[in-house]
């Protein structure tokens, strides 16, 4: 049972850094929702800048947004 939890953690983190990867060549940062509830911002070179632990990323004050999950900006150390 061990090893299968520790295969699935390094499985679904290998998958989940080839998305990061993805969506964030070309831009300043990119939003990626890790698992329900966790959102994770990432850099231009995918390393991850800030977390947000919500149902709702837009009530977080990190994330600005339409509607959830149509994202119109990010409030990242004080700069819009």
């Amino acid at each position: 049972m061990f090893n299968k939890v520790i295969f699935s953690s390094a499985a679904a983190a290998s998958l989940f850094a080839a998305c990061a990867s993805a969506i964030c060549p070309g831009y300043d940062f990119g939003i990626a929702q890790a698992n329900p509830g966790l959102w994770q911002v990432f850099d231009d070179s995918c390393n991850i800048v800030q977390q947000v632990i919500l149902q709702n990323p837009c009530n977080g004050g990190v994330l600005d947004c339409t509607s959830a999950p149509n994202f119109t900006g990010l409030q990242l150390d004080g700069v819009k």
